[in-house]
């Protein structure tokens, strides 16, 4: 077992413990913010979801939702099952695997959901994963991008830089993450065919939630991410 698995493993039952003491409830509220926009979305997919509350809640916008979550830590899978009832578990796809490696169907999904994940990765690691999602998605998808962001200039900057080089201190130590900077994963998905639809800032902009949709007239099994 890898230390970023392992490391992630263990955190899994504190998780939302450590979310308080650092930052309150505002992550939650930065997922769940542009949930309702994913409620008439019949299959999504769901990428480095941690312990299950985004999966909750997102399940809880429609009774028909079918979800598809690809999580690497088997802890955190632990932690997401048990906040879903016997029927909320029937409507999702567990899949323990490495979402830099797994396959996904052509033209399958309506929406995929990354919350504090491609923060994880290298700039290209990112691009990466993107070329590899795009495909799944259908024309008209959304993407639901939600993560810490670096404002431009002044106390916001310096704030949330020094939030940002704790945080990497942390996850580096404790699970081995390849990243230590931003990606700028909203950057990537522009020129793939997305528009911004919806921007929610929280936190003095340390933390963005960010809803795209993918042109309807592109077929996203045919895009790339380019340079």
């Amino acid at each position: 077992m890898s230390k970023y698995t392992n490391g992630f493993d263990l955190l899994a039952r504190p998780y939302r413990l450590l979310e308080i003491l650092a930052l309150g409830k505002a992550l939650e509220e930065a997922r769940f913010v542009h949930l309702p926009a994913l409620q008439q979305c019949t299959r999504v997919l769901l990428l480095g979801d941690g312990d299950g509350r985004l999966l909750a809640r997102l399940l809880r916008t429609s009774e028909t939702l079918r979800v598809d979550s690809v999580e690497l830590s088997s802890g955190m899978i632990e932690q997401a099952k048990g906040r879903l009832s016997l029927a909320e578990q029937a409507r999702v796809c567990f899949r323990n695997e490495d979402a830099l490696a797994a396959r996904y169907s052509p033209l399958t999904y309506d929406a995929v959901v990354t919350a504090f994940f491609l923060d994880c990765f290298s700039t290209e690691t990112v691009r990466g994963l993107m070329g590899r999602v795009l495909p799944a998605l259908r024309p008209g998808a959304f993407w639901l991008h939600v993560d810490f962001a670096l404002p431009d200039h002044g106390w916001r900057r310096i704030r949330a830089q020094a939030w940002l080089g704790l945080l990497y201190l942390f996850f580096g130590a404790c699970t081995d993450i390849g990243a230590r900077c931003l990606p700028g994963s909203e950057d990537l998905l522009e020129p793939a065919g997305f528009r911004r639809i919806a921007t929610t800032t929280m936190q003095a902009g340390l933390l963005r939630s960010v809803l795209f949709r993918l042109d309807q007239g592109i077929d996203a099994s045919k895009r790339l991410i380019r340079d």
